[in-house]
C-alpha cells in the first residue's frame, strides 16, 4: 500500500490553489450568487488538495474515473441545493469542510486497499 507523498506543499502550488479558488468564488459571485461561489471554492479545494495528496496513485485505473464521478457529483450537488450561508463569519464552517475532507481522503484509501493487487 502507498503511503501519502510526504512532500511539503509548496508556497507556488498554494498560490495556485488559492488562485484557482478565487476565480470560481467571483464567477459565482459577479452573477450574484456570492454563497454559491463560496461553497465551490471550498469544494474545489477539497478535491484538489485530496487528488495532490494521494497523486501517487494517478497511474491506478480507478484514480480519474473516481475523481471524475467526484467532480460530477459536487456540481450536481452544488447546483441542486440553494446555498444561502447564514453563519457569519464564514470561517466557523471550517470544520464541514475539514470533515469533508477527511471523507473524501478515506474514500480513495479504500478504493486503495480494495483495488490493492494482492502480493505473491
Amino acid at each position: 500500500m502507498n503511503e501519502i507523498d510526504e512532500r511539503p506543499i509548496s508556497l507556488r502550488w498554494r498560490l495556485c490553489l488559492f488562485a484557482i479558488m478565487a476565480v470560481v468564488f467571483f464567477a459565482f459571485a459577479f452573477s450574484g450568487q456570492a454563497d454559491r461561489g463560496f461553497v465551490a471554492s471550498i469544494m474545489v479545494a477539497v478535491i484538489v488538495v485530496t487528488a495532490y495528496l494521494r497523486w501517487d496513485l494517478r497511474e491506478q485505473g480507478w484514480y480519474w474515473p473516481f475523481f471524475a464521478f467526484v467532480i460530477v457529483g459536487h456540481t450536481l450537488v452544488l447546483f441542486a441545493v440553494d446555498w444561502s450561508i447564514q453563519v457569519k463569519p464564514t470561517i466557523l464552517l471550517a470544520p464541514i469542510a475539514f470533515v469533508h475532507f477527511a471523507m473524501l481522503l478515506g474514500v480513495v484509501f479504500l478504493l486503495e486497499k480494495i483495488f490493492q493487487k494482492p502480493s505473491s
